[in-house]
């Protein structure tokens, strides 16, 4: 799979999982104080977790910056 295409297949986890969050109402409540400082909603974390998922599914090892979580350093040479 080319780097496009897994980009699309992580948005599209994300879209998934932002529809879900809005189905289920809450996504603007606060859960936690990000690793930048400010308030994490739910849907932040739950479109988060959805590309986290799916990049470790894709067997991506790629750096990641998180405005909520921080750095996930693997290493690589980009983030």
């Amino acid at each position: 799979m080319e780097q496009l295409d897994q980009l699309r297949d992580i948005a599209d986890s994300i879209e998934l999982s932002v529809k879900e969050c809005f189905a289920a109402g809450g996504e603007g409540r606060e859960i936690k104080i990000g690793a930048d400082g400010y308030p994490t909603k739910m849907i932040d974390k739950m479109a988060e977790k959805a590309a986290l998922d799916r990049i470790d599914e894709l067997g991506l090892e790629w750096n990641i910056h998180s405005e909520e979580i921080g750095d996930i350093d693997r290493g690589k040479r980009y983030t």
